[in-house]
């Protein structure tokens, strides 16, 4: 496959940025203008400069100066040589202050480009429908969030650094053509032919390190979440010293491909530097072997240092930023890969189509498969499902609850057959309207470091929390009295994944915050796993005499109370096997 050129990728990437911040893209450029037509007056200013401190009166003495100096009125040497000074000091500093000037205005642009680009793409991510998140590693997409996105934005950044560089290098270059042409023409062609050769060198080297330093930084990720993840397992194997080297592997060679790329980026500078001296060196030799004196020439061979030593620089940051660009091509193609939203595969950007569900659900014939496999995980699955229903789903392990559930809640799209609610056919195009009527415990329930209240009332704002309701929720689900007598009540903090509650109380926390959520169907996923006897029937008893009177889809592996359901469905080899 052809190899799509960097500055496509970087086209691309700038098609996500806002308008707001291209304009100051716009804006950076033309300060660089204006930088330029500083670095020029301070240039040109030089010579004249020089001239008067190696002999003055040669101006009182040429009829073209003469003008300018009744202009100004300059009537003595140290009055000239006081006001070139002034002229070429004045001309020096504001060059200086604009470039800096120049230099925070792009770093500030550049971050805020790197945020909204940071956040978009976790936005996008967040809208992915489910299916995407089973195919993709979590530490690959929290990697490319904020890791990838960072570098992406600094490459944005390089690019503007080398649009810019180019502009003052060519203003500063045309001066030296002034000044002197043959000199500077040599100069350039053989600054060239250098950084062309070890550019031509060092891009295959920059795309193959572009390639490991996008891998090995996810393994680096990746490495990190399963050791820290599974601490209890890592701990109680004694796998430390294994899950060291799974992150150093990827850790030591990301590194060393990062430090090959800076190398390939600063050690053309020294290079250039050599030559540079080496170039005046042999302009000194040559003026002095033809022309004996050459303090005459000194104003011209000043100008002409002090352009190289603007120049050099400019041709370094030209190059420099060349190469991190290409040293990064993989990891800006991942970044637009994830800030592209295809709408066809985003079931969160769909219709908005509202569904009033007072009679039944109902499944005909459905099919579905997962992305990349040809055996359907559920097929002819046909059930009706009341407004109000208790329906008790059992079955082994793989027989095709879980993606029924994830069906149910609008996760998975309809491969074949049809679903309707109230005889309103639920399609691929309307899902959000059936996620809005649900809300769901799984069996592993995540769990902030928030307060309880926060936790409960998950995904709300914390200004728009209804605590009356998530008391509510926590009596209803049992696990009040719990809250309550701890240090400060609704406002502990639960610690990272529920690291100070039991198994048990956290999966009421989960229920408290199904709750606390307005529904219509309750579905739980052995939501009550780790419950006791007495407290699960109490709490499903609890739920069954809410207000709304839910309509409860339950999985369980506890066969004791499924007399109180109005429906037991068992699921086998991926579809219905009975209904009772």
């Amino acid at each position: 496959m052809k190899k799509i050129q960097v500055y496509t990728l970087v086209k691309e990437l700038l098609t996500y940025v806002p308008n707001a911040q291209k304009i100051k893209l716009i804006y950076i450029f033309l300060l660089t203008i204006v930088s330029s037509v500083l670095e020029v007056i301070s240039l040109g200013a030089v010579v004249p400069f020089i001239a008067a401190l190696s002999n003055a009166d040669l101006f009182f003495q040429d009829e073209i100066y003469l003008p300018y100096l009744n202009f100004f009125n300059i009537s003595s040497t140290d009055t000239l040589i006081i006001f070139l000074t002034f002229v070429f000091g004045i001309s020096a500093l504001l060059a200086g202050i604009f470039r800096i000037y120049l230099l925070r205005f792009t770093l500030i642009t550049s971050a805020n480009i790197g945020s909204y680009l940071s956040t978009r793409a976790f936005k996008n991510i967040l809208k992915k429908p489910y299916i995407f998140h089973l195919q993709n590693s979590s530490s690959e997409l929290i990697n490319g969030i904020v890791r990838k996105v960072k570098i992406s934005s600094a490459v944005i950044a390089s690019v503007v650094t080398v649009a810019t560089s180019l502009i003052i290098f060519i203003s500063i270059f045309t001066t030296l053509l002034f000044i002197n042409s043959h000199v500077a023409v040599i100069a350039g062609i053989i600054f060239s032919i250098v950084y062309f050769i070890i550019s031509r060198i060092s891009k295959k080297i920059l795309y193959t390190n572009s390639a490991i330093i996008s891998s090995e930084s996810n393994k680096e990720v990746k490495s990190l979440q399963e050791g820290i993840g599974a601490i209890r397992d890592v701990i109680l194997d004694g796998a430390e010293d294994l899950h060291s080297s799974y992150y150093s592997k990827s850790v030591k060679r990301l590194q060393l491909k990062n430090a090959s790329n800076a190398f390939i980026n600063q050690y053309p500078r020294f290079l250039m530097e050599s030559v540079g001296l080496l170039l005046v060196t042999g302009l000194l030799y040559f003026s002095h072997s033809k022309l004996g004196d050459v303090s005459q020439y000194f104003p011209i061979l000043a100008a002409l240092a002090l352009g190289a030593q603007r120049t050099l620089p400019l041709l370094q940051s030209i190059y420099g930023n060349w190469t991190h660009a290409i040293g990064n091509y993989e990891v800006i193609k991942d970044v637009n890969e994830i800030l592209y939203i295809d709408s066809k595969d985003n079931l969160n950007n769909l219709d908005d189509d509202v569904v009033v569900f007072k009679d039944a659900i109902k499944f005909k014939d459905i099919e579905v498969r997962y992305p990349n496999s040809r055996i359907p995980a559920i097929s002819k699955i046909n059930l009706k499902i009341n407004s109000g229903d208790r329906i008790a789903i059992i079955g082994e392990t793989g027989s095709g609850k879980s993606t029924f559930l994830d069906l149910l809640m609008g996760f998975l799209p309809i491969d074949d057959g049809i679903l309707t609610i109230d005889s309103k056919q639920i399609t691929n195009d309307n899902y959000k309207s059936l996620r809005a009527l649900v809300s769901h415990v799984p069996q592993h329930i995540f769990l902030a470091d928030i307060t309880f209240t926060e936790n409960i009332a998950f995904n709300t704002p914390p200004h728009l929390i209804d605590f009356e309701r998530v008391k509510y929720a926590a009596k209803k689900a049992q696990i009040y009295d719990f809250i309550i007598s701890t240090e400060n009540a609704f406002d502990t903090i639960v610690g990272e994944r529920g690291s100070r509650l039991s198994g048990g109380q956290m999966q009421r926390i989960g229920i408290a915050r199904a709750l606390y959520k307005k529904f219509k169907i309750l579905v739980l996923d052995e939501a009550t796993s780790a419950l006791d006897i007495n407290t699960e029937k109490k709490i499903i008893q609890n739920i069954s005499e809410l207000d709304i009177k839910p309509t409860i889809v339950m999985v369980t592996h506890r066969h004791y109370f499924l007399g109180d359901f109005d429906k037991v469905v068992e699921f086998s080899g991926g579809t219905i096997k009975s209904v009772r």
